[in-house]
């Protein structure tokens, strides 16, 4: 796997992470 595609891989997570701690929040 190359690092630009782990880069990406880690963004996508955060991002989700991002959007169920938001939601968990909202509650």
């Amino acid at each position: 796997m190359s690092e630009t595609a782990k880069r990406q891989l880690k963004q996508q997570l955060w991002n989700i992470a991002n959007e169920l701690r938001g939601k968990m929040n909202a509650d």
